[in-house]
């Protein structure tokens, strides 16, 4: 256990101060992880669900309207922002994230989360508090950091949006939701989260912070029990979307 956490925090310190600035995908200097004209041909989300941010087809609508999931099942959210299809290369960044250390794409995604988010609330108020998705106390031991957590910190400071970490805990381990049908997803998920501290008096507006959504479930789950702490409006902010409609609860 030791011997992990000491290669994590070797991990994350190369990241930070020894890495040469490089865009991760033309390898060109950049002063991020990704250069601008990388970051532009990546496979921005355009079109989407207002609600669950799923891909809808804007010929068949004069104007933005909830998908066939939202207006069939109770979602608790407000609203969703997410930035990329799940796809290549935006899907090997956050495995390369999620399981191999790569600290440095947790900052590219938090600041341009921060820059997206910041024009679509050009003309409405941010909300008030910063909730990262939690981990299972067993996967974080596992893996040595959150990486919802790690987008979260840079998206706050962006932003200047409180964050508090420690609000919400994942008190069951759950099986992984990657390769769970829609139904699983949701049958999966359910009780596996609690509020373990006070919100902060006065907040009525989170975002709820995470890497990828796919159904939803996970983020409703969770949403379900702030809504029940009073809180009425809350907007999920994620880095990416899977698209599949297997995936989807119609």
């Amino acid at each position: 256990m030791i011997y992990r956490i000491l290669i994590q925090a070797y991990r994350q310190f190369f990241n930070k101060f020894l890495l040469p600035h490089h865009c991760l995908l033309c390898q060109h200097i950049s002063d991020r992880a990704l250069c601008k004209d990388c970051e532009q041909s990546l496979a921005w989300l355009q079109d989407t669900c207002p609600k669950c941010s799923y891909p809808i087809d804007k010929q068949t609508i004069s104007e933005p309207t909830p998908c066939p999931a939202c207006f069939k099942n109770k979602f608790y959210f407000t609203r969703t922002i997410a930035l990329f299809h799940y796809e290549e290369p935006i899907s090997s960044f956050i495995k390369e994230l999620k399981f191999n250390g790569q600290l440095a794409v947790a900052t590219w995604l938090g600041q341009i989360l921060s820059e997206h988010v910041e024009k679509i609330y050009s003309n409405e108020l941010l909300p008030q508090l910063i909730i990262p998705m939690p981990l299972h106390v067993k996967r974080l031991r596992q893996r040595g950091y959150n990486q919802a957590l790690e987008i979260a910190r840079i998206v706050s400071k962006c932003l200047d949006i409180t964050l508090q970490p420690n609000v919400c805990r994942r008190i069951r381990h759950t099986r992984p939701q990657a390769q769970l049908s829609a139904l699983q997803r949701e049958k999966n998920i359910q009780q596996a989260f609690e509020i373990r501290g006070a919100i902060n008096v006065g907040v009525g507006h989170v975002a709820i912070i995470d890497d990828v959504m796919t159904t939803g479930s996970t983020c409703n789950v969770l949403s379900q029990l702030l809504y029940e702490q009073g809180i009425k409006q809350i907007d999920i902010w994620c880095c990416a979307r899977a698209v599949h409609s297997k995936n989807m609860q119609y």
